[in-house]
Formats: C-alpha cells, structure tokens, sequence
C-alpha cells in the first residue's frame, strides 16, 4: 500500500464511490460578515459533504412515480465529478511517460478476474496470493568496460527489452448501476531474468491491470502477471507466463554515471514497436515531483515518448543504467528525458521482494483523505485529514489522532498537493515538526469548529514502518 492511498470510500447503500467522489469534505471559513468587526477571534471551520445535497434530491425524484432525471440534471453531476477529475489531471498532466491508453465502450457487466500474484508470501498492500517458487532478486553484473558502437548496443541490447499491453478494468456505480470501463495501454519492459521476470514502472503495470500481454523482440507473445510493484518509487515487476531461455539485460552501475556520457534509450514509443534512440546523460539527480511524488532522477536528451515507460536506458558498454519513466510534456519542449537510476531501481526491487514494501523512506503510518481548505481571505487549497492511524506507527507514537487536518509541514503551509512530495524528502531517523488542525468534535458533515479548532504542533521521528499492516 502506498503511504498516501486513501481508505476506499462507500456511500449510505453501502456501494463503492467512484474516483471523483474520494474528496467528499469541504472546510470553510465562515468568516465574519460584519464588515466593521475587528475581534481577534479564531476562523470557523464548516465541514460539508460536497455532494450530499445534489444526491439527496436524485434520491428523492426517485422515489417519486414516474419521474425520471432530465438529462440536464446528469449532466450536471457528471460535469461536477469531470471538474474534480479534471483538476486533479491539470496538477499531474506536465509529465507524461504514461503508457499509451485508450478506452473502450461502457456497459454494464461483471467483474474480471485478477492478473497479481505475490512473492514468496509477501505483500505489495493488497490481497496477495502464495506463489510455490521464490522470486529472484535482481544483481548487479560485472562491469566489462568495453565500448560498444551504437549498432552493437542495439543488436546486443534489443534482445532484453520488450513491448507491454495491459487491460485495466474500472467498475463504479452511477445511479444503481454497476459499469466497467476498459482501458487498453502499451508501454515496455526490461528482462531481468531468463525464466521470464521482467521490470517495467507501476504506471505501465499494476496490480490493477485485469490482463497483461508481452511480446519479445522476436515476436513471440506471453500472458503476464503482476508480482510486486510501488506506485510512488513507479517501478514493477511482472512475470511472463510458460517462459525459458530469454536474454536478460546487463545490470550496471548508474552510480558510475557522469553528465555527458553517451546513453541509448530502448522502448516501444507511442506502439510503434521497439525502437532505438541515443543520446547524452544531461544531468544526473534531477529532482522530478510526478503524480506528487518526488523522484531523483536521470535526466536524458534521447528522445523519449509515451510507450518508452519501463524501457532500458544503457550505457556505451550495453548495461542498464536506468528504467525510463517520464518525458516533460510541451509543444515547444524536446529532449527532456528521464529514467529512474538502476541503483534505485534494484534496491526498490529488491526490498518489495524480500520485505513486501520499500524500507528506509519516511512513513506517518495513517490513512487519509481530501479537504477543500478556505481560509480568511477565501482562498483555497486541497489539504488532507487524517481517517486513521495504524498501531506502533510513527503518527501514532507522535501523538497525532484521527481527525487531524495535516497543515504545515516544518512550519510551511502544505496542501496535498505536495504533501506526499515533501515527505517524499526524509528518510527513517530524520525529524520533522507538523503543524495539525484538531478539533475534540471529530469530522462530520454537520459540525462546526469553532474556538475549539486549534493548531496543535506535533514532532515526528519517523521509524520503520511496514505500510501493509496500515489499519
């Protein structure tokens, strides 16, 4: 489980909310309204379900003989659940890397079966299934130091990189009726093991994908599965199906990386097919914020396009120094790309492998969701509260409570648009001071803060924290 996965939501029948629906609170200010008052009265904070009132009175017309809603009443509520998407789509969209996808028709139907199986009884923060052999960890290799001639990377590096389509399913509910949604994306791979392991980003592959399909450079196609992967670190690693005697990449060095080395980037750009482009390492420890998390990255000027994601990024001897993730997004913008360093990469591996989730990052140990914050002057930001805190967590034995609003962060105002970026920053053992908004009333769509609503300044020393035992 990721550190900032909201807990899953469910409305009074008991069905799943969509996506949209998971920022279901609005705080405001009630402010003052006598324009000559000058008291120094701390702000009130009104807690509203934002879409309670537009659900109720469907619910209502419902219930009446006859009545159906007119198409400009859904509208309506399908423009306000697009604005909500939509914001959250301008805050992610300048950086794509995304596999390429596109959805197919909506209707009604049930539920497709799962493509995740689990390593060696761990865990990747969701249900998990035992699988009879361990997975191998990834190794470095020994550096040969020999210089290959672009053509020789490309005849001798092709061979491990290969093209990844997924399937993902969305099921909601819209008005008591269940819907999936079909979602078809292509990206790409590395091989990592003869018998058929391969890395590729969390974005390109996931637990969520209802079926994954690889093809070899050779055109020989394979069912996959999913075994463990990190949305925050993007990194995933899938098993191809009834797979021997495949050519797994050099693992090498990015540690031995200098700016101005020469790099070749192997992928399958915008479905085309495997495809060879080179270039230079631009710059080294480029610090990237993507999906709001914040990433150490190589940045790169071979060309790198959507369907690259999860490709190799190698170097003059035909190892793998990196796994592409990403491409700044412009009209005007080329030659900005990046790949995760593969000293990073099998850390991360190899930690979700062996322990179930990625140790040493900093991790407040609690579940929450979002919040429409207004202050005095009607601005607004998007902040979190906290639903729960997990026993023996960091939060826990720092004192912070479920209902807390997470505020500032070392004493900078921190919407959440960033928060899981800023934390992103520490490690295990490094303190931090948080600055929470807490009330004794709890969180309701009903209550009202008023004197009561404090900020109260937390210390935080963050420990090892397993995320899978989150409450």
């Amino acid at each position: 489980m990721s550190l900032w996965e909201n807990e899953n939501n469910q409305n009074e029948n008991g069905e799943q909310n969509n996506d949209a629906m998971e920022a279901n609170f609005t705080v405001k200010d009630s402010g003052n309204e006598n324009a000559g008052d000058t008291t120094d009265e701390k702000p009130t904070y009104v807690f509203e379900n934002l879409y309670k009132n537009e659900f109720d009175r469907e619910r209502e017309r419902k219930k009446k003989k006859g009545m159906r809603m007119s198409g400009g009443g859904i509208a309506a509520i399908v423009a306000l659940c697009l604005v909500v998407s939509m914001i959250s789509g301008i805050v992610t969209g300048a950086f794509i890397g995304r596999r390429n996808t596109h959805s197919d028709a909506i209707t009604p139907t049930d539920s497709g079966s799962s493509s995740t199986v689990t390593p060696n009884e761990t865990t990747s923060g969701h249900e998990s299934t035992a699988t009879t052999s361990p997975v191998p960890l990834i190794q470095h290799a020994a550096s040969s130091g020999n210089t290959l001639s672009p053509e020789e990377i490309a005849a001798n590096c092709t061979d491990s990189v290969v093209v990844v389509e997924v399937v993902t399913v969305t099921t909601y509910t819209m008005f008591g009726k269940k819907y999936e949604q079909a979602m078809r994306g292509a990206g790409s791979g590395v091989i990592y093991n003869e018998d058929g392991y391969v890395i590729t980003n969390y974005h390109v592959a996931s637990e969520t994908c209802s079926s994954i399909t690889v093809t070899t450079s050779d055109g020989k196609t394979y069912n996959a599965k999913f075994v463990v992967g990190d949305k925050d670190a993007d990194i995933a690693v899938i098993k191809l199906e009834n797979a021997s005697g495949l050519k797994p990449a050099k693992i090498g060095n990015s540690k031995n990386l200098v700016v101005g080395n020469y790099v070749a980037a192997i992928g399958n750009p915008l479905g085309y097919g495997l495809t060879f482009t080179d270039g230079k390492v631009s710059a080294l420890s480029r610090k990237v914020s993507i999906d709001g998390s914040s990433m150490t990255l190589i940045q790169t000027n071979a060309a790198v396009n959507e369907g690259n994601s999860g490709g190799g990024l190698f170097n003059a001897a035909g190892e793998l120094v990196g796994i592409v993730n990403a491409k700044i997004n412009g009209d005007t913008v080329e030659g900005f790309g990046f790949a995760i360093p593969i000293d990073t990469v099998v850390k991360n591996v190899n930690d979700l492998l062996t322990y179930g989730y990625i140790r040493d990052r900093a991790r407040l140990g609690v579940t929450i969701n979002s919040l429409y914050l207004i202050d005095e002057k009607r601005n607004y930001s998007i902040v979190y509260y906290i639903q729960s805190v997990s026993s023996g967590s960091s939060a826990e034995k720092a004192g912070l409570q479920a209902g807390d609003i997470l505020y500032m962060l070392d004493g900078e105002f921190t919407p959440a648009s960033s928060f899981a970026s800023a934390l992103s920053k520490y490690k295990v053992g490094d303190t931090v001071e948080l600055t929470v908004l807490r009330s004794s009333g709890g969180i309701t769509s009903t209550t009202v803060y008023q004197k009561d609503c404090t900020e109260v300044k937390v210390s935080v020393t963050f420990e090892e924290f397993n995320p899978n035992t989150q409450n």
